[in-house]
């Protein structure tokens, strides 16, 4: 279903797109370009990244705006509206499209990942692939085939394929990658997609069925159920107890996994049940428990409604209900409640805000804070480095 599409928080690199004059919306504000000078471009899907944005169409087709510093649009041109990302994709037809900091990358019909941009480490632009050090349009992966889902970090990305393996490429230095890379080569060996090599201890065969990637740590989901992580972890955001770099096995009590996602140093699951857990670093209430503490283990966010999806930025969560089946309210903004009528849905945000990003003026929220979107159905939402995106189901639909 197409929406409209609603941005906040920080703009100061462009990432909200609404021109070069705004540098910070504390209130969700429509992207109105799609609509405007004739246009009608219907937005199905939306991503943010560190410090730009993307929208996928029912085309299939992807547009861009934000900071392109390391080409991370994929396209010369304006950078404060979005762009259409043109070259290798034209005539593909895009179905999903993530962004990392510096990396942007879409996944096809056919199966195919392309991606442009760049990886960067702690010492600046590390490498985009093979040889390659900054790719400013759309490239295809020639290692992928028969790709089903895609994922990307601050700094890396992960594909699952049909054949039930999870191919990983980027910057490794934390472990995010989940295979071996020697220091001498990091290079070639971490700037080509390959597989990851660690075999679940006890457990027959090496088949995934899922992968989720946050900031500087992966999650992937063994066919047995069995959920591993690896990379950062000095906050427990692996959730394995401890603070140790290795590969770690979440304690998670057998609950079943319908989505992992996660910033710098934390992480969000959420279970089938519509329960949202949560571990890792907690000094800016990224966890939502009400304090600053960090956690080693999963803790369950309080008083949030049955979540149907969540999504993480840097250092805060957006959360999205599942439709209400009665009216009801939330606490909101400001300390008041906001009313939700039967059948809207509730986002909710936590954790640093000072960019706005909350729709809580430029305060933090301790506690998830529902946001104030006038009854508008939220079809889908997207945390970034220090904004957020939102697509609401048009108005009269």
């Amino acid at each position: 279903e197409a929406g409209d599409v609603f941005v906040l928080g920080s703009g100061e690199a462009g990432q909200l797109g609404l021109g070069p004059d705004v540098h910070e919306r504390e209130r969700p504000a429509k992207l109105k370009w799609f609509e405007e000078d004739g246009r009608d471009i219907a937005v199905v899907s939306i991503c943010a990244g560190g410090m730009h944005s993307a929208a996928l169409t029912a085309d299939g087709e992807i547009y861009t705006w934000g900071c392109n510093d390391h080409m991370s649009l994929g396209r010369p041109g304006e950078e404060t509206e979005p762009g259409l990302v043109q070259g290798a994709l034209t005539g593909q037809y895009v179905t999903k499209v993530v962004c990392g900091d510096s990396v942007t990358a879409c996944l096809t019909t056919e199966g195919r990942v392309y991606a442009w941009g760049t990886f960067r480490d702690n010492n600046g632009v590390f490498g985009f692939y093979h040889d390659i050090k900054v790719q400013d349009t759309p490239l295809l992966i020639e290692e992928l085939e028969h790709v089903t889902a895609i994922s990307a970090g601050t700094n890396h990305l992960a594909a699952h394929t049909s054949d039930h393996k999870i191919y990983t490429w980027g910057v490794g230095e934390q472990g995010q990658l989940g295979r071996k890379t020697s220091a001498r080569n990091a290079r070639s060996q971490c700037l080509v997609p390959r597989t990851i090599n660690f075999r679940p201890h006890g457990l027959p065969g090496n088949r995934f069925t899922a992968i989720y990637c946050a900031g500087y740590h992966t999650f992937v989901v063994h066919e047995s159920s069995a959920v591993f992580g690896f990379g950062l972890n000095q906050y427990g955001q692996l959730g394995a107890g401890h603070t140790q770099a290795t590969e770690c096995v979440p304690q998670l009590h057998g609950v079943g996994i319908a989505a992992i996602t996660g910033g710098e140093t934390h992480t969000l699951l959420l279970d089938v049940e519509g329960r949202v857990h949560c571990c890792g670093r907690g000094d800016s209430y990224q966890l939502g428990l009400g304090d600053d503490a960090s956690h080693s283990v999963m803790k369950t966010v309080p008083n949030l409604p049955t979540i149907a999806t969540v999504s993480s930025g840097a250092q805060f969560c957006l959360a999205l209900s599942a439709p209400a089946k009665a009216p009801m309210t939330a606490p909101g903004p400001d300390g008041e409640d906001v009313a939700i009528a039967a059948g809207q849905n509730i986002v909710y945000g936590w954790g640093y805000g000072e960019r706005g990003q909350l729709a809580n003026g430029s305060e933090d929220n301790e506690r998830p804070t529902a946001f104030n979107l006038k009854e508008r159905f939220v079809l889908e939402l997207s945390a970034g480095g220090q904004h957020s995106m939102l697509l609401l189901r048009k108005k009269g639909q």
